[in-house]
């Protein structure tokens, strides 16, 4: 890590309805994509698929995983 490759991105975020309801998901994305940037992977660019979702559902969190192509 990071990885130097084509790379597939997953996430899933939960929570209460009220929070999700009110989460932009592309936004998100963007963010949590920027903050793992030099850590999961060098540049986004070497992101080409990605895979989000969001769901209402508790205990709210984040899951973050990462496949080479």
């Amino acid at each position: 890590m990071p990885y130097r490759e084509k790379v597939k991105v997953l996430i899933a975020i939960n929570g209460p309805e009220k929070y999700i309801a009110r989460v932009d998901l592309d936004n998100m994305v963007k963010t949590l994509l920027d903050c793992v940037k030099g850590i999961l992977f060098i540049d986004d660019k070497q992101v080409f698929e990605i895979e989000a979702t969001k769901h209402v559902q508790e205990p709210a969190g984040l899951m973050v995983g990462i496949r080479r192509l």
